[in-house]
């Protein structure tokens, strides 16, 4: 047997390290002067350190935290509507552009680097090709059409009943209410409820599980920046052993697998029950009836099922809390607004009982109250972040630049919301600009409004949103006239960073209230 020796082997690792080292730098200098002057991204201004390396982004996300977005402001500013921010990808800031990539026939995929985000590659979120996408949306459309929202009626009804008994209890005990986490209690019961065959009753929990959501929803964003640009650090974490990780994780990571984990037992329950697609008293239970759908084998895996569910409950929770959270701090702090909502609630409903939830239906119909929510997805922007989309066949123009098939082409919502030719005084909460002005007018809003996107990706989840934030808001105001803000500022709603969604400072407590 051949004897390795290592004091040999490490000399001549040493002797040769300079030469290793001077081999490598000149690969990466042939890389970087390709990539900056040869490349057919070479004509697109921009920073030459982002056409080199995704390590211009991963400063700014990573290192810097979140603080990424706020440095595309930046680059815009200085090198105009199109920049170059990454070696295969560019950025466009220009709401008349929007339609070109994000409408309904274009079949774009995504960019597999940036919606690794989550490692959900086998969620409809998270898949890359567009046929792909198509395949596993089928078995999901249907449930969250406005005919199956309205046969959820009464599991939203029931929730929205629960949460004002709860702020029943605190307004009785004089006790501060965190808003933010309230809605994001009703908005994970609701969807859990219908997504899941065991749900979770966050409603019931003390001070609507505060210490749940003050690490989870912050510390799960977090991983998932690391992850985009670290793609091996999710798998290897998950394949690590329980009691390891247990010992080498903050408490605060521990919470974001054991979610994790809860999503595969849900996915196995429903994969060992057996017979036909389980349904509960109302409505069916969406996770089995992807199983039991006519989708095939490969497409109805443990992990596929356990992706699906995570993005689908993740998205449902707290992009609604936070533009329930937005529009709520805006009427309260804006005592004639709130007024107006709340005559138009009693004059709508004069006749109904205190003990009465009005359903969603009919709030929907109040031009008022969905005027604040529009207003509300507009300001707050969810989905704060770029969009990247890729066309695999054809290049794509923007005005002298040609972008060749592969190009990695990425716009943001944020921008068109607060871009001040289609949004005057962009900066402020103005329901009026809904029910005002020209009817061409109002339509031009409409139609630039993309918090819930405009392409075959758009947010899967649109009808129930709106159908919550209504009954959430409506019955809110409705029946308890008195709420006043504890220790909240509009600083606690200004983004501070941005991973993937829209976060505010780290200290921030989110919206607190006293109901009086």
């Amino acid at each position: 047997m051949a004897i390795i020796n290592v004091t040999a082997l490490y000399s001549r690792l040493v002797s040769n390290l300079p030469d290793t080292s001077l081999a490598l730098l000149f690969c990466f200098a042939c890389v970087a002067v390709y990539r900056i002057y040869f490349s057919p991204l070479a004509h697109v201004p921009g920073p030459k350190l982002a056409a080199v390396t995704t390590l211009y982004e991963f400063y700014y996300s990573c290192i810097r935290l979140g603080q990424f977005v706020f440095r595309l402001d930046e680059l815009h500013k200085q090198y105009g509507p199109i920049v170059r921010i990454g070696p295969n990808e560019v950025h466009i800031k220009d709401a008349q552009f929007f339609d070109k990539i994000y409408n309904v026939t274009n079949k774009f995929d995504k960019d597999g680097w940036f919606y690794r985000f989550l490692n959900t590659p086998y969620a409809s979120f998270g898949t890359i090709k567009a046929e792909d996408h198509r395949l596993r949306r089928s078995a999901l459309n249907r449930h969250f059409s406005p005919a199956s929202i309205i046969r959820l009626d009464p599991v939203i009804t029931q929730a929205v009943s629960t949460l004002c008994r709860r702020f029943e209890e605190h307004r009785r005990e004089k006790r501060v209410v965190d808003l933010t986490n309230a809605f994001r209690c009703v908005s994970g019961d609701i969807i859990t409820e219908y997504v899941m065959p065991d749900p979770i009753t966050l409603l019931e929990h003390k001070d609507f599980a505060a210490d749940y959501h003050s690490v989870f929803v912050r510390r799960f964003a977090i991983i998932g920046t690391f992850h985009r640009h670290l793609g091996w650090l999710l798998p290897v974490i998950l394949s690590l052993p329980g009691w390891l990780l247990s010992l080498i994780s903050p408490p605060a990571v521990l919470q974001v697998f054991s979610r994790i984990k809860w999503m595969d037992e849900q996915a196995q329950m429903v994969m060992q029950s057996g017979g036909p697609p389980k349904q509960k008293k109302d409505h069916p239970i969406v996770l089995s009836s992807i199983y039991h759908s006519d989708l095939p084998a490969n497409e109805k895996t443990l992990i596929r099922l356990s992706q699906e569910a995570l993005i689908i409950i993740t998205a449902a929770t707290d992009t609604t809390a936070q533009t329930l959270s937005l529009a709520t701090y805006h009427l309260l702090a804006k005592p004639h607004l709130l007024i107006r909502l709340q005559t138009e609630l009693q004059s709508s409903f004069p006749a109904a009982a205190d003990d009465t939830i009005i359903s969603y239906r009919d709030l929907e119909k109040l031009p008022f109250l969905t005027a604040c929510l529009k207003e509300s997805l507009r300001l707050g922007s969810a989905a704060s972040s770029r969009l990247p989309r890729i066309n695999p066949n054809s290049p794509i123009t923007y005005g002298d630049h040609t972008l060749p098939a592969g190009t990695v082409i990425g716009m943001s919502p944020r921008d068109i919301h607060y871009d001040p030719s289609i949004y005057p005084d962009p900066r402020s909460f103005n329901p009026d600009r809904w029910l005002e002005g020209s009817d061409r007018a109002r339509k031009v809003n409409e139609h630039f409004l993309v918090a819930f996107g405009k392409d075959a990706r758009s947010c899967l989840g649109n009808n129930l949103a709106m159908a919550e934030m209504c009954a959430i808001l409506g019955n809110m105001f409705r029946k308890f006239e008195a709420i006043e803000l504890f220790e909240t500022t509009e600083e606690d709603f200004e983004m501070a960073y941005e991973l993937m969604a829209p976060y505010a400072k780290s200290d921030s407590k989110g919206l607190r209230v006293l109901i009086k």
